[in-house]
């Protein structure tokens, strides 16, 4: 029996984040098995660029110094096989923005 190339899932999953406006956040995804996957984030449904401020590190989403106009809001993290194309994403992830 051959195994599929997209039996993998998501052991690690964004969770619903309170930050401080101006800390640095870090939001967290990995997946089972990570041959052939590549990584991307969204907010409010929106695929994420690599700014100096906010970018993918690995698997994860590095967002320095917060602000809340810009990174408030839903994230989700996609997993895509590169080889078949398969792709599954997680549920939204809230990042919460408090005032110091």
């Amino acid at each position: 029996m051959a195994v599929s190339q997209d039996m993998f899932y998501f052991n690690v999953k964004p969770e619903n984040t309170d930050a401080v406006e101006g800390s640095d956040v870090k939001l967290y995804c990995d997946v089972s098995d990570r041959r052939h996957i590549a990584f991307q984030w969204t907010q409010k449904g929106k695929l994420l660029q690599n700014t100096s401020r906010k970018y993918q590190e690995d698997s994860n989403l590095r967002i320095l110094r917060v602000v809340r106009e810009e990174d408030e809001g839903p994230f989700r993290c996609i997993a895509t096989n590169v080889t078949t194309e398969f792709a599954l994403e997680t549920q939204e992830a809230k990042l919460n923005i408090l005032c110091e």
